[in-house]
């Protein structure tokens, strides 16, 4: 074979490759919007553990990230020492990142994400709600967590408000309510 044809051919190769895999990620990342969520805008360490000192989670609380993402915020749920955490995500990629970061930490007994939408979760044995969505799904969603949080919940949510609804504490754009 031509090396100049083997090296037209092998860099071809990887183009399509690369193609694929970009298609693959960022179209991933607009799954979400279809299912009434936000895209994957990942927290920062920083906005993570203000989340997470927000939420004042207790060694009971069984805490929920709706859109989960990479997985920081059950991750930094689980080191401060709440019981369990669940997470919903859509992407099938940040789900493979996520649970391979759980596994190298050893939480997966305590962290479950599950590749469903949050508008399917159920909320009842829920002591803490963790989000970043946009304000349409906010305004659907103060119903959800209205109806199915117990007395005492907090949600924490990163840069979105819920229309109507006064926040306990606020600070850099995090909000903490209590129902």
């Amino acid at each position: 074979m031509d090396p100049i044809f083997f090296i037209f051919v092998l860099m071809a190769t990887l183009i399509i490759a690369a193609n694929l895999l970009a298609i693959y990620w960022f179209g991933g990342m607009l799954i979400p919007i279809f299912h009434g969520g936000a895209p994957y805008i990942p927290s920062t360490q920083e906005k993570a553990i203000t989340m997470i000192s927000m939420a004042k989670i207790s060694p009971t609380d069984h805490v929920v990230d709706m859109g989960s993402g990479d997985g920081i915020l059950l991750i930094e749920a689980i080191k401060v020492g709440a019981k369990s955490a669940t997470g919903y995500e859509l992407h099938p990629g940040l789900i493979k990142r996520s649970i391979r970061k759980i596994n190298k930490l050893g939480f997966s007994k305590k962290i479950e994400i599950l590749k469903e939408s949050f508008w399917d979760a159920d909320l009842k044995n829920t002591d803490v709600v963790l989000l970043y969505q946009t304000s349409p799904a906010m305004n659907k969603l103060k119903l959800k967590l209205k109806n199915e949080l117990k007395p005492g919940s907090r949600i924490v949510s990163n840069a979105f408000n819920f229309p109507n609804w006064k926040p306990v504490q606020e600070k850099s754009g995090i909000y903490l309510y209590i129902v």
